[in-house]
């Protein structure tokens, strides 16, 4: 499953922040690879989404997700036949990368002191979190949080586990990870962390079909999104109005929806919303 199930047109309107962070490349293939196996695009759109899991596979690297696509026979139309020599390369590539990151703790751990220790760490982790197995990946995040007390740290250390949870579509695993750590975020933490949480929770409680609870959050988090790891601000404003029309009455659809200056930035741009 995707971490986000429908497919808003595309924009190329922005969010109010002056930088955004790029989508997660996971978060990313994720919904590609949905959208590869969606019944409901057509094989152009198959085609084109697959093209764009094979770049990104390349580009980054991902020898598992490249042998895994190129095997899959529901993929056999979209992914040509696996290129040895191309996943070996990948293979040996990530292994240099692996004892760079090992060489970097161990050095840290001998000549720095403990800031440079965990950021060693950190710097594993998210690349494992990347290129190996989800076990592996979790496993490099309990290291990391060992080493981790400050409160903003432990709440990224949060967003990162949501992102990895997202991508093998583990909605349980989602929603005990926003569940578990309701006290951390209550604890502290800056506006802007706890906007990114609003949009988290918003998607959650969008896929497991609690419409009206979604929609609230995505209202709530509209006015300051950053959350741009996840989605971009088109989609956002999509999920907002899909969410709201199906759980909202008519006079604070009005009033929060069509009256919103963060919607009317972008509806005009997606024509399905127009019709709602």
């Amino acid at each position: 499953m995707s971490t986000m199930d429908v497919d808003p047109e595309s924009s190329s309107s922005t969010t109010n922040s002056q930088t955004e962070e790029p989508q997660d490349v996971g978060v990313s293939l994720a919904n590609l690879i949905f959208k590869m196996s969606n019944p409901s695009c057509n094989l152009s759109e198959k085609k084109s989404a697959s093209l764009e899991v094979l770049s990104l596979t390349k580009e980054r690297g991902l020898s598992r997700l490249y042998a895994s696509l190129s095997s899959n026979a529901d993929f056999k139309e979209l992914v040509p036949p696996l290129d040895a020599k191309l996943l070996k390369n990948m293979q040996d590539a990530e292994e240099v990368k692996m004892t760079e990151l090992d060489a970097a703790i161990v050095d840290a751990r001998e000549n720095l002191g403990d800031t440079d220790v965990r950021a060693a760490v950190l710097a594993k982790a998210l690349y494992v979190c990347e290129h190996g197995t989800r076990e592996e990946a979790d496993k490099a995040l309990d290291e990391v949080d060992a080493l981790t007390s400050a409160t903003g740290q432990k709440m990224d250390l949060v967003f990162t586990r949501l992102k990895l949870a997202l991508r093998y579509g583990d909605l349980t695993q989602v929603g005990k990870l926003l569940h578990d750590n309701t006290a951390l975020f209550a604890s502290g933490g800056d506006w802007e962390r706890k906007n990114r949480l609003k949009v988290y929770e918003a998607v959650h409680k969008m896929a497991v079909r609690k419409f009206s609870d979604a929609a609230q959050l995505f209202l709530d988090a509209i006015a300051t999104f950053t959350c741009t790891e996840l989605l971009d601000f088109p989609t956002l404003v999509y999920y907002t109005v899909v969410t709201c029309v199906c759980a909202l009455d008519r006079p604070t659809i009005k009033t929060r929806v069509m009256d919103s200056p963060e919607v009317r930035t972008v509806i005009g741009e997606q024509p399905s919303l127009q019709t709602l």
